[in-house]
């Protein structure tokens, strides 16, 4: 049995990625950012794997916390 990958709520992806909330939700709709798996009606995450293989995968600069200050 493997252990389940860390799931992320739109929070934590957003201080991860550099776009707003509307941007983002626009992308996972057109398909340009990873679709998310849906808990309930509204709560949708994202498997930490999945957001770091598109970070890396569009060499987008991770935000840090020293950056964040």
């Amino acid at each position: 049995m493997s252990i389940p990958d860390k799931l992320l709520r739109i929070k934590e992806v957003l201080n991860l990625i550099p776009v707003s909330r509307a941007t983002w939700h626009i992308g996972v709709k057109s398909g340009r950012f990873p679709k998310p798996i849906k808990l309930g009606v509204r709560i949708a995450v994202w498997p930490e794997k999945d957001i770091f293989e598109f970070i890396s995968s569009r060499g987008i600069k991770i935000k840090t916390t020293q950056e964040k200050k």
